[in-house]
């Protein structure tokens, strides 16, 4: 039995010929003929006797077709489902990513993301990077945004650098500068992130070649509370390009910092487990938004 000599039996049934049966299904008269004589020859049943011209259901058909009609109910909203998410207007997306871009950055592309998608689903875990790539690795997510460097055991990937920038306050005598050096902050209070942090020691190092004094006031763990803290006046901060730019309506200054600092990402995903179609379409809606933050 299939589908097919299903939707056969209840077109039959609702039109009494398999004439107007196969107008209604689009199929040829003999077609129609051959569903029904088939789904009798499957069923051992004879499934309509012949009256004046009509075929009339037999007590059997009509209780056949009463299955039939949410078998069919069900596969048309399984049919149309499957239409949708081809379309990319239905489906379960699970991000993860470090606290950095996940606070408003990746929220942000998400929000526009779904904007023509009602039906999509979208999970946002946040996590460290190291917890992040484990869930990738093990197929518990689709996609997530690390910090590199990292082990790529499992993971397929792209990678990006973005170059960091120091945060000041607008009212901050550095703050009309067009680039910032280790020279001109020798001495400044400086807020840093913990000195395991691959951004720490690059600016000891370049403080260090310029033979200027690293002053760190504060230790941090993330960028974001460093940026709340340059706000509030406690100091300045070298951070990456969005955490700067989420924080530029608290009054912070954005400058180009010399040397390069970088910050490097990984976008990652399952090595093992191809990525859905709505999966595939956010990954490219993602690196296109991290674009103009990259160098």
């Amino acid at each position: 039995m299939n589908i097919r000599q299903l939707q056969a039996l209840k077109a039959v049934i609702e039109t009494h010929t398999t004439t107007r049966a196969a107008e209604k299904m689009g199929l040829t008269q003999p077609a129609v003929s051959g569903l029904i004589s088939s789904l009798e020859k499957t069923l051992n049943l004879r499934l309509f006797s012949r009256v004046k011209g009509r075929l009339l259901p037999t007590p059997e058909a009509l209780r056949l077709a009463d299955e039939a009609n949410s078998v069919l109910s069900g596969f048309s909203r399984m049919e149309a489902r499957a239409k949708r998410m081809g379309e990319l207007k239905a489906g379960e997306l699970k991000i993860a990513t470090l606290p950095g871009p996940g606070l408003a950055f990746i929220p942000q592309v998400i929000a526009k993301f779904v904007e023509d998608k009602p039906e999509v689903k979208v999970h946002l875990h946040i996590r460290p990077s190291v917890e992040v790539r484990e869930w990738i690795a093990s197929g518990y997510m689709d996609l997530g945004l690390v910090e590199q460097p990292f082990d790529t055991q499992g993971l397929d990937y792209d990678l990006m650098t973005m170059r960091c920038v120091c945060v000041v306050p607008q009212s901050h005598p550095l703050a009309d500068r067009s680039v910032l050096t280790p020279a001109d902050l020798d001495g400044e209070p400086f807020i840093a992130l913990d000195a395991s942090h691959m951004t720490y020691s690059l600016l000891a190092a370049a403080f260090q070649r310029a033979r200027a004094h690293f002053n760190v006031r504060i230790h941090a763990q993330l960028f974001s509370p460093a940026c709340v803290l340059v706000a509030s006046g406690a100091g300045v901060a070298v951070v990456d390009p969005i955490s700067a730019q989420a924080h530029s309506k608290n009054g912070l200054v954005a400058i180009p910092f010399e040397p390069v600092i970088p910050f490097p990402l990984g976008l990652v995903r399952p090595m093992d487990k191809p990525l859905s179609l709505l999966a595939t379409e956010f990954r490219a809606c993602l690196m296109e938004a991290l674009q103009p933050y990259t160098c």
